[in-house]
């Protein structure tokens, strides 16, 4: 496993995506069939159309609903958690480099609970990876990375990524706006404290990966947003292990976005948000959090 190869798909929790800049897709005839993962969000100066985003795609996506392309036509913004062109890429790889990997003797052995340990090395085993070649990744930097290449495995690609198609879409046409920075991004991945147990249910969900992937794909081409919950957040909701993840991962931020996004909403126009598609579900999901400043919500 080329760790570097790695880099090119992180997307900071399924978040950034940084190297691959794929061509246009065609737009041809849309699917009309059901709503879309998308919500139109009125004050009573502006407007945001706000899509739910799978970070990881395959062609079966394209062309998008059509709802979801005169969405994106009828706004002079796009606003997406990160800009993937204008990120420094050094940077970005030093700071993983440093916050995302031991130094010195210690491991990942030394980090998590024996039966982790014993999980992940039964994983390598039955999947052919070189259990050397992980030893000294932090339990975040290890979860993302088995995670990514399961997807890979599965078909799926950050080029097909529905944000990453909208920033090429938009770029150089219309301002991109970045609801976060890459530091705010990649503390949100790597400052969780590395003994957290976070690898252990990644290690339990990767053997279920396919299936998971297929039921969120099923969820976000159909809008179905309570689904989405279901596969997402409501799993894990209730395990006292997990609260520290989800509140830094979707909760928290959440609300920053949420803010932000109402700023917007202030002014006389018409943006296009586009964020991970966990971040609109839920009850403390961003929708949900609009409906409770009393905009005008309906899903598209």
């Amino acid at each position: 496993m080329n760790l570097r190869k790695f880099f090119a798909y992180i997307p900071v929790f399924f978040l950034i995506i940084l190297f691959f800049i794929p061509q246009s897709f065609a737009e041809g005839d849309t699917q009309t069939d059901t709503k879309s993962f998308l919500w139109e969000v009125k004050s009573k100066t502006g407007t945001a159309y706000i899509l739910g985003s799978l970070h990881f795609a395959n062609e079966s996506f394209y062309p998008l609903h059509e709802n979801i392309v005169n969405a994106y036509y009828d706004s002079s913004a796009l606003v997406v958690e990160l800009n993937p062109f204008t990120i420094d890429k050094k940077a970005m790889e030093k700071t993983i480099m440093e916050k995302g990997f031991y130094t010195g003797e210690k491991t990942i052995r030394d980090s998590v609970s024996a039966e982790t340990f014993q999980m992940l090395t039964e994983f390598t085993a039955k999947n052919g990876i070189p259990l050397q070649n992980l030893l000294k990744m932090k339990p975040a930097m290890l979860s993302l990375t088995l995670s990514v290449d399961q997807l890979m495995k599965m078909g799926f690609n950050p080029e097909y990524g529905i944000d990453l198609y909208f920033c090429k879409k938009a770029m150089d046409l219309i301002p991109i706006i970045e609801l976060e920075t890459m530091d705010e991004q990649l503390s949100m991945l790597f400052d969780m404290g590395e003994e957290n147990e976070f690898l252990k249910y990644t290690l339990q969900d990767l053997d279920k990966m396919e299936q998971l992937f297929s039921d969120i794909i099923y969820a976000w081409k159909n809008g179905d947003q309570n689904g989405m919950d279901n596969i997402l957040l409501k799993p894990y909701e209730n395990n006292p292990e997990l609260q520290p993840v989800l509140e830094q991962v979707f909760y928290k931020r959440n609300k920053k976005m949420v803010k932000k996004i109402a700023n917007m909403l202030k002014d006389r126009q018409k943006i296009f948000v586009v964020v991970g598609a966990g971040h609109l579900v839920g009850d403390k999901g961003i929708i949900k959090l609009l409906q409770d400043r009393n905009y005008s919500i309906q899903q598209l």
